[in-house]
């Protein structure tokens, strides 16, 4: 995930900053050995030399393993990126269709929503509904306008408005 990509880089970068740290150490007794080497002799010097350039060559590896993390990430996040901007143009794309081959969807939408959240019709009587085709219902129905319930055995849902441009309204 990105977030363990992000977690990996800055614990890579931490490695890297430790390694030169090191590095830098091992320069200075590098350094403060040579200068007193003909005391302790130059077998010491060898030694921490080789160190030194071990550690020299830890931190490159470490900075081309941050490197190429870095261009993992960046290629990772263009890759969502690309496939969020396709899937948002097809879905725009869509919804332009819908409005410009369907204007009287967008004007349905109100009374989907109150259909299924008020009355508790479900998406098969819906669909019926939105074909402009009566539905007969029956169980129990709950009247907002009087606030009461009642039972029904053949009521039916028919579309009182024909012109698909005014609101419409279903009457039962």
């Amino acid at each position: 995930s990105k977030e363990a990509a992000r977690q990996e880089l800055r614990q890579a970068k931490k490695e890297v900053q430790t390694e030169k740290l090191k590095g830098a150490a091992t320069t200075a007794a590098t350094n403060i050995a040579e200068s007193v080497g003909s005391f302790f002799g130059s077998n010491k010097v060898k030694t921490l030399e080789r160190e030194n350039k071990n550690l020299h060559e830890r931190v490159s590896e470490l900075q081309e393993e941050a490197r190429q993390r870095e261009q993992q990430q960046a290629k990772h996040i263009q890759e969502i990126t690309d496939a969020y901007e396709l899937r948002h143009r097809k879905l725009s794309e869509f919804t332009d269709f819908v409005k410009r081959y369907f204007p009287y969807v967008e004007k349905l939408i109100p009374t989907i929503n109150f259909l299924r959240e008020r009355l508790g019709f479900n998406d098969d009587i819906i669909r019926r509904l939105c074909t402009f085709k009566d539905v007969p219902i029956k169980g129990k129905l709950h009247s907002s306008e009087f606030n009461q319930g009642f039972e029904t055995q053949r009521a039916v849902c028919l579309k009182m408005e024909s012109s698909i441009s005014r609101l419409m309204e279903y009457h039962i």
